[in-house]
């Protein structure tokens, strides 16, 4: 097992592969991991605006401009599955619902007209996660309200 699979083949309820999209989102970045069964959800891979450290030169710049890569796409999963775990986690106080966030990223995702080559076939969707945690805990009466 090579380090450019991880974490793809590790089949645990914890770890979420990640694929990248093209800018448009309705398709899979020619450079992107892909497979039904161990890629779970895409996400925006091209074109994300993003800090540029060096220049052409290598001199410290420190602008921004476009960059391309499941290294771009992966903190935006990273960001809606830590939104997913506070809703999820601020009901009872318990952080450690990894799966179940897992879960409702996947079935929130945005299906485009053409499905994508991974597990769910659709690219992430933090505004319909959020939903669905809110939805979720409400009709399990585990929500707090604040007053």
């Amino acid at each position: 097992m090579g380090y450019s699979h991880l974490p793809c083949l590790i089949n645990l309820p914890n770890v979420l592969c990640v694929g990248g999209t093209d800018a448009t989102g309705t398709s899979r970045a020619y450079f992107s991991n892909f497979g039904s069964a161990k890629v779970h959800v895409g996400s925006p891979a091209m074109q994300i605006y993003s800090t540029l450290v060096n220049n052409a030169s290598g001199v410290i710049s420190h602008t921004y401009g476009p960059l391309n890569g499941t290294s771009m796409a992966t903190p935006i999963v990273t960001g809606a599955a830590a939104m997913t775990l506070s809703l999820l986690g601020a009901a009872d106080g318990n952080f450690f619902k990894a799966a179940a966030a897992r879960s409702l990223l996947m079935s929130s995702a945005t299906l485009p007209a053409t499905p994508l080559p991974w597990l769910s076939q659709s690219r992430i969707n933090a505004g319909n996660a959020m939903l669905q945690a809110v939805n979720l805990l409400g009709s399990t009466g585990t929500g707090r309200t604040c007053d």
